[in-house]
């Protein structure tokens, strides 16, 4: 009867599910080829969204990871992997075989010039053994010059100058690669030019602390303990002048003065400390008819220290002597 067939016909109604055109399944198939590097081996039209689909899922993962590089240095061709980023988002968003393959054929040359852009950004990102690629690392060392010149720039002369442009030149180019292999020697002339201008502001300073040196020993030669310190304080001006030669930034030059003065004030503030000391030790050392007190072990020291410098003294000035 009429309600049996209607019920038969209504249960038995099939979708029909357009076709995709072989074109668009080989579009798609070169592009997960061309693009994704990725070779397709299936055939049937949902066999081939899948696959295309799964792929598409980690490229854009490598496209976060190659972006999370740019958080830490001004690197080039970041606006191509955002949009690239993009392209195959929107791609795989389409669940009907038709729409999908539709889409990515109408966008084929968007996908082909996004594969086109980033090759040279992906050789350039390439890690081997864990490292850097020469490239990425002369970029970085070229930003890392350029970060320096600009902390350092006022003291650098025109001819220095004039090489951290030619480095900034590269490095802000939208698609440096073809130069990058300029960056090293650039480099290499910029800091040969540091040297050579760290030698001459060190040499403008260095005289400053050899006086502030020969203040320090001409005082301490005033008094009989002189002999004691002479060597620590050499030292400490020695130190700071090799320290001066050896500084690999202006600002560490520049405040060698400072440090030197701040270091003779200090030692002359020793010395006079150390005069004061004894000129009170002297009062229990027999000079002036009073007994000799001895109540401790620093005591003894101290009496020796003080007949040692003085039998010194007595054998510099006049030679052998005897002691009554």
């Amino acid at each position: 009867n009429y309600i049996t067939k209607r019920d038969y016909v209504e249960k038995t109604k099939v979708k029909v599910r357009k076709g995709v055109p072989n074109k668009y399944i080989k579009d798609a198939k070169e592009i997960s080829k061309d693009v994704f590097y990725h070779t397709i081996t299936e055939s049937d039209e949902d066999g081939v969204m899948a696959n295309f689909k799964n792929k598409a899922k980690d490229v854009i993962y490598e496209i976060d990871r190659l972006l999370d590089e740019y958080k830490f240095g001004r690197y080039p061709d970041k606006k191509i992997l955002e949009e690239g980023k993009k392209l195959i988002e929107d791609s795989i968003y389409y669940k009907e075989p038709l729409e999908f393959f539709k889409n990515i054929s109408d966008l084929y040359d968007d996908f082909q010039d996004y594969g086109d852009d980033s090759e040279e950004i992906r050789k350039f990102f390439k890690k081997d053994n864990g490292k850097d690629s020469i490239q990425k690392a002369n970029f970085d060392k070229g930003l890392k010059t350029i970060k320096h010149a600009e902390e350092n720039m006022d003291y650098l002369d025109e001819e220095t100058k004039s090489i951290v442009d030619n480095i900034k030149q590269i490095v802000e180019m939208d698609k440096p690669y073809n130069k990058i292999h300029e960056l090293p020697m650039m480099i290499e002339k910029y800091n040969d030019k540091l040297i050579e201008l760290y030698e001459n502001e060190a040499k403008n300073i260095e005289p400053i602390l050899k006086n502030h040196k020969a203040e320090v020993i001409d005082y301490l030669n005033q008094f009989d303990f002189g002999d004691e310190f002479k060597s620590e304080y050499i030292k400490k001006f020695d130190d700071l002048i090799n320290k001066l030669q050896n500084a690999k930034q202006f600002n560490e030059i520049l405040a060698m003065p400072q440090i030197s003065k701040r270091t003779k004030e200090n030692c002359i503030s020793e010395i006079d400390k150390e005069e004061k000391k004894r000129n009170k030790d002297s009062k229990t050392s027999g000079d002036d008819g009073t007994d000799i007190v001895i109540s401790n072990q620093e005591d003894i020291d101290r009496l020796l220290n003080d007949l040692r410098n003085k039998l010194e003294k007595e054998l510099k000035q006049n030679g052998e002597f005897k002691l009554a």
